[in-house]
């Protein structure tokens, strides 16, 4: 696990991670083809903004043409207290996971002393916040899907999840990361058989995996049961030449693929 995506302006996302404990990198415009995050017709250029918290996992900003205005798959778990203005989000409101549910599993497991939920403004996408705790950064990523089995499973066979508990309603548990601190908290937990999860969902609509071949871990993903959504491209992100590829979960959650590019001159596909 690398990062998680929010959907928002580059300034105004900034500006609201930075008292999250998080520190800009870098900014950029990423060149993306034609139909490669199947949102336009045209090749696009997406804003970006990436910043890194405490513990190494990052939060990168992306402010797209326009939205789906649907709800994300994803909601972030922040390491600290809720800031102030965050608008007190009901049970219903995420997706359909039960508010009680996740924080009973996440008090647990122990990605968070004392789990506090709040939907961000002109955001609109769902957050996580531990009222016990002063770091900052990510303390890991909650993901909600129609069947949680089928997505513990998937992400066991794919990503070596381990999982601390894992029932019909929620599994809480960790994922391997290159960064620092070396595995992410995951929770995945029971929510409405939506219409489907696209990379311009609000709030937050897709999460990084770290990738050391795109082509063979797009494969093997596949085998899992996820769907490829689009063929691997090469694009210069932050100075950096990388292969990048998408993939949908069992349980219709964006994922991007992600890794350095072995070649300069050859398109992946």
């Amino acid at each position: 696990m690398t990062h998680l995506t929010m959907e928002a302006g580059l300034d105004h996302g900034t500006a609201l991670a930075e008292p999250w404990g998080f520190a800009p990198v870098f900014r950029d415009e990423v060149a993306l083809e034609a139909g490669f995050e199947g949102l336009d017709d045209g090749d696009t250029l997406l804003p970006l903004a990436l910043l890194t918290g405490p513990g190494g996992l990052r939060l990168e900003v992306v402010r797209h043409r326009r939205t789906s205005g649907r709800p994300s798959a994803y909601a972030a778990l922040f390491r600290g207290p809720p800031p102030d203005g965050g608008a007190a989000a009901s049970p219903e409101a995420a997706a359909g996971a039960g508010e009680r549910e996740v924080r009973e599993v996440l008090r647990r497991a122990g990605p968070m002393a004392d789990p506090v939920r709040r939907r961000l403004p002109t955001v609109g996408g769902l957050a996580w916040y531990d009222a016990a705790s002063v770091e900052g950064g990510l303390a890991g990523i909650l993901c909600t899907v129609p069947d949680v089995i089928q997505e513990a499973a998937f992400w066991a066979e794919f990503a070596g999840a381990s999982w601390q508990e894992r029932g019909p309603d929620a599994a809480c548990g960790t994922i391997p990361s290159p960064r620092p601190r070396g595995e992410c908290a995951f929770v995945v937990a029971r929510g409405e058989d939506g219409p489907g999860h696209a990379m311009n969902d609000v709030g937050f609509p897709s999460m990084g995996v770290f990738s050391t071949s795109i082509e063979a871990d797009r494969d093997r993903a596949v085998a899992a049961g996820a769907t490829p959504l689009a063929e691997p491209i090469e694009t210069d992100v932050g100075g950096r030449r990388l292969a990048m590829a998408l993939i949908r979960t069992p349980g219709g959650a964006p994922v991007e693929l992600l890794s350095v590019a072995r070649n300069r001159t050859r398109r992946m596909g």
